[in-house]
């Protein structure tokens, strides 16, 4: 998923993020049922940076616009 503020890609385990030309990876793991997501965003390098919060909604807005059903933990 992309857009001009940067771009998401999803494996099954972990999300890799980039946003305004940096790149971050942000763990996570799909559950059941299907479409649902858990992101450990917390423990990133992306929850330290002072973008974090904007980072944080993107990722969310992205996943749900896909459809995902999103738990932050």
């Amino acid at each position: 998923m992309s857009s001009t503020e940067g771009e998401l890609r999803i494996a099954r385990v972990g999300l890799s993020v980039s946003f305004h030309g940096q790149q971050y990876d942000i763990d996570s793991e799909m559950l059941n049922p299907p479409m649902s997501i858990v992101i450990y965003f917390q423990r990133s390098l992306a929850a330290k940076t002072g973008d974090s919060e904007q980072i944080r909604q993107f990722v969310l807005d992205a996943l749900e616009f896909r459809g995902f059903k999103v738990e932050l933990a």
